[in-house]
Parts: C-alpha cells; structure tokens; sequence
C-alpha cells in the first residue's frame, strides 16, 4: 500500500508539470509509529486518502 501511495504521488506529481488542466488528485499515505521522528513503538497505525480538487484548491 505504501509503495502504491508513492506511485500515486509521483505519478500526480509528473501529471501536474505536464498539464495545466483542472483534475482531481489522490494521495495516500500509511501512518505507523516507525514513521514518528524519532520512531516509536505501538499498537496503532492508520492509513490516509487525500483527494485535491486543481480546479477549486480545495480538499473533497
């Protein structure tokens, strides 16, 4: 899932420079305590989906 979150920011990211037209972009990210600064141990984790409307710049 992580590896799929960077693909897709990635791919947003070349898809901006490419264009100027408005779309709707998604973002993904996975939340875990080894991503703490500095890591953490625990139980939880989470995930995040993140939707950019270009056109508006605003979250949906």
């Amino acid at each position: 899932m992580f590896k799929h979150a960077l693909r897709t920011i990635a791919a947003a990211t070349l898809f901006c420079a490419a264009s100027a037209q408005a779309a709707i972009f998604e973002f993904g990210a996975l939340l875990s305590g080894a991503q703490e600064v500095p890591a953490v141990t625990t139980p939880g984790n989470g995930s995040a989906l993140v939707l950019f409307d270009s056109a508006s710049k605003e979250l949906v």
